[in-house]
Order: C-alpha cells, then sequence, then structure tokens
C-alpha cells in the first residue's frame, strides 16, 4: 500500500482507488495534481484536502451547503470538461459530486470561506477542479456561522 508524508497526519498509508486527480492542480498550486480527502471525525464536517505530490500542503475544506445553505455552484464548460463531463450533460446527484469550500482560520481573526473559488470533485471519477467564479454573487472571505467556528481552532 502506498504511503504519504504528510505535516499534519504524519505518514498515512492510502489506497490508489482513494486519490483525487486535479488535472489543473489549483490556483497558486498548479504543479500538483494528487490529492487526498481525508476525515477525521472529530472535526466533521471538516475535511482536509491532501497533496500527495507536496506533504506540507493540506487545505481545510467544508461542504458549501454547511457555510452558505443556498449556495449555487456554477462550473463553466472548461471545468465541466475537467471533471469529466460534456457540457450538454446534466450534472450528476449531490452523491456523485462534492462541492466544498477552502476554509482560512488565521490566528487571530475571523474564520472565512472561499465561496467564490469551491473545490469541485467528481467522486465517480475522480476528478476535480477549483472551480473560480466570474461574478460576484459569493465572497472570497465569507465569514463561517458560529456553529463551525470551533472546527477550525
Amino acid at each position: 500500500m502506498p504511503q504519504a508524508h504528510t505535516k499534519h497526519f504524519a505518514v498515512i498509508d492510502y489506497d490508489e482507488s482513494a486519490v483525487l486527480t486535479f488535472p489543473l492542480g489549483l490556483p497558486a498550486f498548479e504543479h500538483l495534481s494528487r490529492f487526498l480527502l481525508i476525515e477525521e471525525p472529530s472535526v466533521a464536517p471538516l475535511v482536509f484536502l491532501q497533496s500527495l505530490d507536496e506533504g506540507a500542503v493540506c487545505l481545510p475544506l467544508l461542504p458549501a451547503l454547511q457555510v452558505e445553505p443556498d449556495y449555487e455552484l456554477s462550473l463553466s464548460p472548461d471545468d465541466l470538461e475537467t471533471l469529466g463531463f460534456t457540457a450538454s450533460e446534466q450534472l450528476p446527484g449531490e452523491n456523485a459530486l462534492g462541492c466544498f469550500v477552502v476554509i482560512t482560520a488565521p490566528g487571530a481573526g475571523a474564520v472565512t470561506a472561499n465561496l467564490a473559488a469551491p473545490v469541485v470533485v467528481n467522486l465517480s471519477m475522480r476528478l476535480g477542479v477549483q472551480a473560480v467564479r466570474f461574478d460576484t454573487r459569493y465572497s472570497y472571505r465569507q465569514p463561517v456561522a458560529s456553529t463551525t467556528e470551533g472546527l477550525c481552532s
């Protein structure tokens, strides 16, 4: 079984079938394409997007609907293609598509979520993209409700 050396989780064993591939990387991490989604029950619903290419890179994520119950995902034709869909295909149900937002928890500031660029994963094909929106409907620094603030401390 392969192993990954990580900054926050030490050495972890993983199955290749669990690897998420981000063909374009992520903004600021375009050179990284292989990640694991790590769930720690003690901090649920928070999950971690751990890079397998660079062990120090690990992004805390929350399901978008946890932060904004009425969140509406918007994917460009390029995002759809990266996720393995054609523009004419109807997106699968929520069980096959994960939509997460990156959480920022500065030491002395409010916990915020990036609703303007969600991390979207086609769970059946194990493909991901950070879907940067070009409208101003959502904020890059949306304060996270008090019910989840303790998760990022």
